[in-house]
């Protein structure tokens, strides 16, 4: 009979001992991340994937508009940035992204007006 209420006592400490474990760990190490959706984030999809349409559509007829479209495209699509900093281990800062879209976004106006393209003139 004392054997069994030891054991009773034994099970109640090592239920109780995993309950606190199981609270620490869900308190202090299983900690998830949120996932924030910003503008940034949306403005990076909706203009990376315009430019990566417009990329893939004139690539048969203006190449370099389509590679800078292309290139456009990669520098704005938030999957893209995280595989080259997973890959690569470097990231882009917005401010050096904005600066980039900049550029690119002249040198294609540049090219389309060099091209002849008829709404350009």
């Amino acid at each position: 009979m004392e054997n069994q209420q030891q054991n009773k006592k034994e099970v109640k400490k090592i239920s109780i001992g995993l309950l606190l474990s199981w609270v620490l760990r869900l308190l202090l190490f299983d900690k998830k991340e949120v996932k924030k959706i910003s503008a940034g984030f949306l403005l990076g999809w909706v203009l990376g994937l315009l430019f990566a349409i417009t990329g893939i559509v004139s690539l048969f007829f203006q190449p370099l508009i389509a590679f800078l479209c292309l290139l456009l495209a990669a520098v704005l699509l938030p999957s893209v940035n995280k595989l080259v900093e997973k890959k690569l281990n470097f990231s882009l800062s917005w401010g050096l992204k904005f600066i980039i879209v900049i550029i690119l976004l002249i040198v294609i106006v540049i090219n389309m007006g060099a091209s002849g393209m008829p709404g350009l003139r």
